[in-house]
């Protein structure tokens, strides 16, 4: 028996993904979702990440949202296990994966590779200890593995950690255990996606933003270190990290300088994103209204399939 269709949606931050499909439910298509974005997956991280709504959610059920705890740890190995192990426990179920984290979705179609694993307080303490200071365990990386140092910047914690992990693991360097392991098991999944780009979508971005701290982005961001303290793995997201630095610069009352730094940054992230789309083989549409009724139409047309 055939499987229900399981179809990407791929944008840029901003774009109106979570517009697009909750479009597509109102018009009664039966599906769920699997967010594939690195931030939503993290309880108490609603707003900087533009998470769907609890409304949004009874509405239109999202499996990949709020799945850990502010203090926990999410990757794409996770992400990828818990998806697929999802896909093959529904079959009759039709779903569309968004994706706004390009390595989450690579994960799940590419596949991944059996590569030993710290048990989870190792690992904890391991990758607090990189957010702390990534370029620090960065140099150490290109001492004990060139060959991953090299193709990781050193700013990304994330695969810092998970190349330290591997090495750590299995006493030998990341990039040799992966030479070794090739992804497997990977999903085929077709891929829609929604084009934006120019003044035209930066100045929605920079709206984006203001609407964002009007909604409290700074409180946010503000309890979520009296809670939890200030080294979670969310605080090193796009917005989130320019508040911390902002808070401690002393927080003046003037926050455009905020909010320009915070545009500004997911601007340069929106172009990572784009860049990694084009590598994939996407369908596109146009990101004007009339486009994003075509997407809908498109969606539709395909998990409608009898």
């Amino acid at each position: 028996m055939q499987r229900a269709p399981v179809i990407g949606l791929v944008a840029p931050t901003g774009a109106g993904k979570t517009r697009v499909l909750l479009d597509l439910a109102a018009r009664g298509v039966p599906f769920e979702v699997i967010s594939a974005d690195s931030v939503q997956a993290i309880r108490e991280f609603d707003i900087g990440s533009a998470k769907p709504t609890p409304a949004e959610r009874a509405t239109l059920p999202h499996h990949g949202v709020d799945v850990v705890a502010p203090t926990g740890r999410y990757d794409a190995w996770r992400f990828a296990a818990e998806a697929k192990a999802l896909l093959e426990s529904r079959p009759d179920t039709a779903f569309v994966v968004t994706a706004g984290t390009g390595l989450y979705l690579s994960a799940l179609t590419d596949g991944l590779s059996d590569v030993p694993r710290l048990p989870q307080a190792d690992r904890d303490a391991l990758y607090a200890q990189v957010i702390d200071d990534a370029a620090g365990w960065w140099a150490r990386l290109q001492r004990e593995d060139p060959a991953s140092a090299q193709r990781i910047h050193r700013n990304d914690w994330r695969r810092i950690g998970r190349a330290l992990e591997i090495t750590r693991a299995a006493g030998r360097p990341a990039s040799a255990v992966l030479a070794e392991r090739p992804p497997t098991g990977g999903v085929d999944i077709p891929l829609l996606g929604i084009r934006v780009e120019g003044e035209a979508y930066e100045r929605g971005l920079r709206q984006r933003v203001d609407a964002m701290l009007d909604a409290g982005w700074i409180d946010e961001v503000n309890g979520l270190i009296l809670r939890h303290g200030r080294n979670l793995p969310g605080l090193e997201a796009v917005g989130y990290r320019q508040i911390v630095a902002w808070l401690d610069a002393g927080g003046s009352d003037d926050q455009s300088a905020l909010a320009e730094a915070i545009t500004i940054a997911t601007r340069r992230y929106a172009k990572r994103q784009r860049t990694w789309f084009r590598r994939r083989d996407v369908t596109w549409f146009d990101g004007s209204d009339h486009g994003r009724r075509t997407v809908v139409d498109e969606l539709e047309r395909r998990l409608c399939v009898a």
